[in-house]
């Protein structure tokens, strides 16, 4: 069996922004989605765990369905429903199933077989009814079903306990089994005794759907729809080290109507400050330990279906979520993000920058702007707008310019004003850093010089003989001009005064291989001038006064059997 190798889907027209923390600032991430007609199984899932080896394991009602990455293999539970799945620390699954409990092992032909162990249980508890919940401890597995707690023992002996009224849910939290007994309350085992927690009883009417750990002293409770409690767990600790019973408080959280109304169903918890809690109509939600929602997954961010009945986070860092309607999984801490129309983003994606704290993005349709969450589109400019440039003329000062067919903008906050003198066809900028106060503006017939003073932005004209649609702009270590003109080469100017436009007549040059395209990009990468394109990799030679192959990042990218269309350098020095 090949090792489970999971792959974040491709996403198109997104927006991606670096990540290293669930954040509010975050965009969409990415979902994958199998639907049952993928794993030939029923819509239903209900539990869901992995191997040593990483192969997941999901209850299914069709069976145990074992998922490597690539191919689903079926496992019948002798003909039961299998509700609840866990893994031993030898690796054994362990199954409840309805009317069935027992675990997978390889037989003969190296297959994995479902062997069932209520043999061992005495008729007297026959039947028991669908085993809801299975843990593997250290005194043995315990199975929990509405009618039973049993305890199956490393020697296959039985214990076995029965509720005061019915077990709704049974949980293993911090090495203890608690059950919550509907009309009854909450209670734990002790001494192989179901003894009442403190203030527990009123849990009989607030059913529990979730018990996790909180901190040293506190338990995280979440009820189906009366919200979230702390709870002192200092009753499990021997009365010698116990401190004065804090009871019950109420946990808030900034959106209790959420899930008031959608009704929690599972909980995770992910990292050391963060839940995820499935819901049963509202997908899943990211809450932190001060009750803060970071981060949600539902339908309208690419999940298929919004009832969560249960969640596992795999060795891989990945959530699955098993569905009434399918098995779905998502990077939880994904470097890739992203925004589509439902966030208020339109269009095909052109440049996107941070100006003061802000996110601006371009686009075949103008401008955006994300407030809150959501992307607002930036008045005054509705047309193509290919490159955003954030201007800096001291630490301290941003501005933003925007390139469009329709002119050069100024944009503030979600304003756009057009620049003095700046209605012609642009495509891009390069701030001058010999004179910070020159930006120069590619144009559809030229380079443009944009002037900044006292705070004021004009076009004050144009490199004279420097013609052809301009792309992209660079500037060398002597503070002359490198461009590069759509469809035919590289074109440099030997800049004199550009406040007064005074420059040198432009140089041509030819490419030692055509692009293929009109994709052509230059740049300074350790002061030596490079020009990528679909033809290869060029760098301009001082000696030779030409362009000539570039060899610098392997055979592959100088004959265009390998091209680059866009080609550059960071701060850190990394291309």
């Amino acid at each position: 069996m090949k090792r489970l190798y999971l792959h974040i889907i491709h996403l198109v027209a997104f927006v991606f922004v670096c990540q290293v923390s669930v954040s509010q600032d975050i965009g969409r991430y990415p979902v994958v989605n199998y639907s049952h007609r993928e794993y030939s199984g029923h819509s239903q899932s209900w539990s869901i765990v992995q191997d040593k080896r990483g192969l997941i394991y999901i209850a299914n009602n069709v069976g145990v369905i074992e998922f490597d990455g690539s191919d689903w293999r079926h496992i019948s539970i002798n003909g039961a429903l299998p509700r609840c799945l866990d893994i031993d620390g030898n690796g054994r699954v362990w199954v409840g199933a309805q009317d069935e409990f027992g675990y997978l092992s390889a037989d003969s032909s190296n297959n994995l077989k479902f062997y069932s162990l209520t043999h061992y249980l005495p008729e007297t508890y026959k039947p028991f009814g669908l085993i809801r919940q299975v843990y593997s401890t250290k005194e043995g597995v315990y199975f929990s079903s509405n009618s039973l707690l049993i305890l199956l023992k490393p020697d296959l002996s039985i214990k076995v306990w029965t509720p005061k009224t019915i077990f709704h849910r049974t949980y293993f939290v911090n090495g203890i089994i608690f059950s919550n007994q509907k009309d009854y309350g909450l209670t734990y085992l002790s001494n192989d005794t179901l003894k009442n927690v403190p203030g527990g009883e009123v849990f009989g009417s607030k059913l529990i759907y979730t018990i996790l750990p909180y901190d040293d002293e506190n338990l995280l409770v979440g009820t189906q729809s009366s919200g979230f409690y702390l709870m002192d767990n200092s009753f499990t600790i021997p009365k010698k080290n116990q401190k004065e019973h804090k009871g019950l408080r109420k946990f808030e959280t900034d959106n209790e109507s959420y899930f008031q109304d959608n009704w929690v169903y599972s909980g995770l918890q992910v990292d050391e400050d963060v839940y995820a809690i499935g819901t049963y109509r509202g997908g899943v939600a990211f809450i932190n330990k001060q009750g803060r929602t970071v981060r949600k997954i539902n339908q309208k961010v690419g999940l298929q279906d919004d009832a969560i009945w249960h969640l596992f986070k795999d060795n891989q860092e990945n959530l699955w979520m098993a569905l009434n309607n399918g098995i779905s999984y998502t990077p939880i801490y994904s470097q890739l993000t992203g925004w589509n129309e439902e966030s208020g983003f339109r269009g095909v994606l052109q440049s996107v920058v941070r100006c003061n704290g802000s996110v601006y993005v371009s686009s075949n349709v103008g401008v955006f702007v994300k407030k809150n969450g959501h992307f607002d589109q930036v008045k005054g400019i509705n047309d193509l707008s290919w490159k955003l440039k954030v201007v800096r003329i001291d630490d301290s000062v941003e501005s933003l310019l925007a390139a469009s067919s329709s002119g050069i903008f100024l944009i503030k906050d979600s304003y756009a004003q057009m620049i003095e003198n700046g209605k012609l066809h642009s495509y891009c900028f390069l701030q001058s850093k010999t004179y910070p106060n020159i930006v120069y503006v590619g144009l559809r017939d030229g380079v443009g010089v944009i002037r900044i003073y006292k705070g004021t932005y004009k076009l004050i004209g144009k490199l004279e003989g420097t013609t052809g649609e301009v792309y992209t702009l660079t500037e060398d270590t002597n503070g002359d001009l490198w461009y590069t003109e759509r469809y035919k080469g590289v074109g440099f100017v030997d800049v004199i005064n550009p406040y007064q436009l005074i420059h040198e007549r432009p140089i041509s040059y030819s490419l030692p291989n055509k692009p293929k395209c009109d994709d052509i990009s230059v740049v300074l990468i350790d002061g030596h001038v490079k020009v990528s394109s679909e033809g290869g990799l060029a760098r301009f030679e001082m000696s030779k006064m030409e362009f000539v192959p570039d060899s610098s990042l392997g055979v592959e990218f100088v004959d265009g059997s390998t091209g680059i269309r866009i080609f550059n350098q960071d701060f850190r020095g990394n291309i």
